[in-house]
């Protein structure tokens, strides 16, 4: 298969780097964002186009075997040919069971990879949140009054002398 050969979904299940995003570089992670999408949904379209080729190959095999085995009954062990024994034996010959394993690995690949696709979906509702706590100073430092800052600095340093003469006694 395409992606499992050159161990992309291996590597997209391990790393999931693109998933995360650091909210100190907002700006630099929504620029990143469609690009990111768009590579997974490429990947979603290729993985479909792949299923969908692996669906009709499946298709064309069971019609070669089921063919075959009307042809070659003998070939197959048949004696008598009906509609139930040709079926059952388009089911267990190695090239149908090939052909849907193949059907089974595409349609896990395109899953993977629509999974990724629905991630992206997330990370982008994700940085939409963590703009909006940006903007309500969610991540600021607290701010003080100046009046208020200097009380308790006179409190703090009441508080330190005290300490101080306790441990000189």
């Amino acid at each position: 298969m395409y992606f499992l050969d050159k161990g992309i979904l291996v590597k997209m299940a391990k790393e999931r780097s693109d998933f995360d995003f650091d909210k100190h570089a907002l700006d630099v992670e929504w620029h990143r964002q469609p690009k990111l999408y768009y590579k997974y949904a490429t990947m979603a379209a290729d993985t479909r186009k792949e299923w969908e080729e692996a669906k009709n190959n499946l298709k064309v095999v069971e019609a070669e075997v089921s063919l075959d085995v009307r042809k070659n009954p003998s070939v197959y062990g048949l004696e008598k040919i009906t509609e139930g024994t040709i079926s059952a034996t388009v089911v267990i010959d190695d090239r149908v069971k090939e052909a849907q394993a193949a059907v089974i690995e595409a349609r896990h690949e395109m899953d993977i990879v629509d999974a990724a696709v629905a991630a992206m979906d997330s990370r982008k509702k994700a940085l939409e949140k963590e703009v909006d706590l940006w903007l309500a100073n969610y991540f600021s430092e607290p701010k003080v009054k100046s009046e208020d800052a200097e009380k308790f600095k006179e409190k703090e340093r009441r508080v330190l002398r005290r300490k101080g003469r306790r441990s000189n006694e």
